[in-house]
């Protein structure tokens, strides 16, 4: 993309990062005017390039404020005089100039969010490399490459430091990428390549340098963003996708092709970072290293600490997980290092290759978690946004989320490949491990996740207001979809952000249907319903197609049109009320929480109503906007425990979702979570995939499921031509007898089966007498349904059999006959 003959102002001293930025405008054919005190400095830096048609270099000794114009860039490189030319860009922005002011992360204090603009984005950048590099200027990165020379003595690092190699190139192509489109704007980022600590650097950088050795010093203060001001936690974090070790090489070819590459003979050369005093006892810990079971014990504790910062993760207790994989993570390292070295003892050398390769897939797992955490922090931001009255860029977030959930794919699959590629012995200690926290599934939400975050935009209403109906099911009246639609709600997003939520009660909406709409036998014959309506559409079992039906009943009746349907019961609510405790509300004058949730809202939206009222809408409101007050406010933290519910919900269908975006309804599919009911096919030979699902519905208009119980037992049995199946199932109504018809349960149940399946009479028995019953059969959606009705009275239980046979002769398949059998319960 060009942008010609469109103006940026840069205001910088000559340094490697702005020339890099103006080659990168350049050559998106912008004009650039470039004001700086060292007009000599550039000029030769320059030279290389054709630049006089477009560039324009205006030589100031004083604060130059430049021209009005669209978009401006200052540079600030170290730490002299930051204060000030930070004013000087918020001035800047003041009459509407797009500006970046772009400086040294370790620039970053608190005080610098209270400059704000909407049109100043703030970038602080990481410890910079690349061709051209100033070695003395660039101290984190230059100290380094300058103290890990060739013939030299060594290098000293602390081993808490942390490092952010930035490549410059590809932050230049993410600078101009942000400034023509939607860039940070009125936003603190900080954008790096990647997070290190100085060892971890020492091992990427040793190959380099034939020879080099390493010894450690300790700090009272190492050079940590969780430390004094270097405290980057309340920064959004952009990280660029950059192949480290490949810009390592280029930017040291380009040292050695200009002669620039350090050499030294001197004595250890120590890293000295700004405000760190080196204090050493690594010289003790040396003594240890000798010691055989130094690296056995480090590798216990870390394996430790690992298994108590998973622990912390799956309790969502971050900032303990955090701690303890940092410590992991460094104790793993220190382990492999060891056991590295004494691998090339004879004979006990095996237990110690055995002691490594544990010890990387320690630092796999625990790098897995720290990129997790990374990526809950992008994560709560943007809820905050989204639930927020601030304008943002949807795509800052969605970009950042992408970046992070693609690291955490990385990791897995490069800890996968760890574990493969181990001894038997390692394989068998952690497949166990993978297998129980359920690591395809992981990798598969990862992917698809994936999917829908780059359909975030447009889903969230950043390039067009959407518009999305929300069906609230009460899973106590049970229906095929979910539950009785006692009301639904309108959500509409504009601009990524949550603008509108409107509850209704669904009476409202039928009252207005103009004509008669056939409903299907079983809701004309036992629920007595004449026409159907909007309460009723959820009937189909495959969510998809009764979203379609629910969009077509509100168009119909109050001629509204939506994006996608959602559908939610209050085990939903429930789960949401455990995370952020109870919530009052004023004008009920009582306090809902996850116990009482399902007795106070039924109490609520029955007590006193009637078809058209509006105290059902008004209550399911009161409740839905002080639950979103709550969130809203909660801290970031808060925010990936109300997602967690979420995420249950999907999981277990109390949440199930219908979009007309084509790749997201894909991605929903992919996940399990559009409710759909799924018929799974076969892709080798000798395989058959058996499908089936019981599907319930409440006809007896009361909320009897409260009180139901269920135990359900398959048989299958397979002979050359044929496959039987037979599935009891047995309900127990808990109900106290004194409830009457309030606790008699009047349930059509249906049983979906493959459409060639042939059903047989299905048995009711209560006791020892059983009542055969021909079952009502139907053709729907590519599958066989089989109901019938059967009432249980409070107090009592039934079980009910179905059978069905479908035929097959596998002895005329390819490959010989039946090799596998498979079956999916719905």
């Amino acid at each position: 993309m060009f942008f010609k003959g469109v103006v940026v102002e840069i205001f910088s001293d000559c340094n490697f990062l702005s020339l890099s930025i103006i080659e990168q405008l350049l050559s998106k054919h912008c004009e650039i005017v470039l004001y700086t005190r060292e007009k000599e400095r550039w000029e030769e830096s320059l030279s290389h390039a054709n630049y006089q048609q477009r560039l324009r270099i205006v030589s100031s000794q004083k604060e130059e404020k430049g021209t009005p114009g669209t978009y401006c860039i200052f540079v600030h490189l170290g730490k002299k005089n930051f204060e000030r030319i930070l004013k000087q860009a918020q001035e800047r922005s003041l009459d509407g100039t797009k500006t970046f002011f772009i400086t040294d992360w370790v620039n970053y204090t608190p005080s610098a969010d209270s400059v704000e603009s909407h049109f100043l984005a703030k970038i602080f950048v990481g410890d910079l490399f690349g061709p051209r590099m100033d070695l003395g200027q660039q101290k984190a990165l230059g100290d380094f490459i300058k103290a890990m020379n060739i013939g030299g003595k060594g290098l000293e690092v602390s081993k808490g430091d942390a490092i952010y190699p930035t490549y410059a190139p590809d932050f230049s192509r993410q600078v101009a990428s942000w400034l023509f489109s939607f860039g940070p704007y009125g936003e603190s980022v900080f954008v790096h390549s990647g997070r290190y600590s100085s060892w971890e650097l020492y091992l990427l950088l040793k190959e380099k340098f034939e020879g080099a050795k390493v010894s450690y010093k300790t700090s009272d203060k190492t050079r940590t963003e969780a430390q004094g001001k270097y405290n980057l936690r309340n920064l959004k974090a952009y990280q660029l996708n950059t192949n480290i070790p490949r810009a390592v090489e280029d930017t040291l070819a380009w040292m050695k092709h200009n002669s620039l590459y350090p050499v030294d003979s001197g004595s250890p050369r120590r890293i000295k970072f700004s405000e760190r005093k080196n204090r050493g006892f690594w010289i003790t810990l040396t003594i240890l290293f000798a010691a055989l079971l130094f690296p056995a014990v480090t590798m216990l504790v870390a394996g430790a600490m690992t298994f108590f910062s998973l622990r912390s993760l799956e309790r969502l207790d971050l900032k303990k997980a955090g701690i303890l994989s940092e410590g992991a993570k460094t104790t793993s390292s220190v382990s492999k290092t060891s056991a590295d070295v004494l691998e090339n003892i004879p004979l006990l050398g095996i237990a110690y290759k055995e002691q490594k390769n544990i010890s990387n897939i320690l630092i796999r797992t625990n790098s897995l978690v720290l990129r997790s955490l990374e990526l809950f922090d992008t994560a709560s931001g943007w809820m905050g946004s989204i639930l927020g009255d601030r304008v943002y860029e949807t795509r800052t977030y969605s970009s950042a989320v992408e970046v992070d959930l693609d690291n955490i794919y990385n990791e897995l699959s490069f800890l996968e490949s760890e574990i493969l590629q181990s001894s038997d012995f390692v394989r068998g200690v952690f497949a166990r491990h993978l297998r129980e926290s359920g690591f395809e599934r992981v990798k598969t939400l990862l992917l698809y996740t994936k999917g829908l975050v780059g359909e975030s935009e447009s889903l969230l209403g950043a390039e067009s207001p959407k518009t999305y109906l929300v069906l609230l099911q009460n899973n106590m009246e049970l229906r095929p979809a979910g539950g009785f639609i006692g009301s639904f709600a309108l959500v509409s997003f504009d601009g990524g952000r949550l603008v509108d939520i409107s509850v209704s009660d669904v009476y409202s909406a039928d009252g207005q249907l103009k004509g008669y709409v056939e409903p299907p036998a079983p809701i004309r014959d036992y629920l007595g319903e004449a026409s159907w309506f909007l309460r009723d559409s959820n009937w189909d079992p495959d969510f998809p197609t009764s979203a379609k039906r629910a969009e077509w009943f509100l168009d119909k009746e109050i001629n509204k049109a939506v994006d996608g349907v959602i559908a939610v019961d209050l085990e939903l609510v429930k789960n949401i009320l455990k995370e952020t405790g109870p919530v009052y509300l004023a004008d009920f004058s009582q306090e809902i929480n996850s116990s009482n949730l399902y007795e106070r809202t039924q109490y609520e939206v029955e007590s006193e109503f009637f078809p058209g009222s509006h105290k059902k809408a008004t209550f399911l409101t009161a409740l839905t906007r002080e639950l979103l007050r709550i969130v809203s406010e909660a801290k970031s933290g808060d925010y990936i425990k109300v997602a967690k519910a979420f995420y249950t919900g999907l999981e277990e269908r109390s949440v199930q979702a219908y979009i007309h975006s084509p790749s997201a309804q894909q991605a929903l599919s992919r996940l399990g979570w559009d409710g759909s009911a799924a018929i799974p096919v076969c892709e080798s030979q000798g395989c058959y995939w058996d499908w089936m699902g019981l599907v319930e519905a409440n006809v007896g208009v009361n909320k009897a499921n409260y009180f139901i119980e269920r135990k359900m037992h398959l048989s299958v049995e397979i002979d050359p031509t044929a496959i039987s199946r037979k599935l009891d199932v047995t309900i127990l109504n808990n109900a106290n007898p004194g409830l009457g018809e309030g606790g008699r349960y009047k349930g059509y149940f249906r049983v979906m089966a493959p459409a060639y399946s042939e059903f047989g009479s299905v048995l009711v028995s209560e006791g020892s007498s059983p009542e055969r019953i021909t079952p009502e059969v139907s053709v729907v959606g590519g599958r066989k349904e089989a109901g019938v009705l059967v009432e249980i009275t409070p107090g009592a239980s039934k079980t009910i059999s179905f059978s069905w046979t479908s035929k097959h002769d596998f002895s005329e398949w390819e490959g010989g006959g039946l090799e596998q059998y498979r079956l999916f319960w719905r």
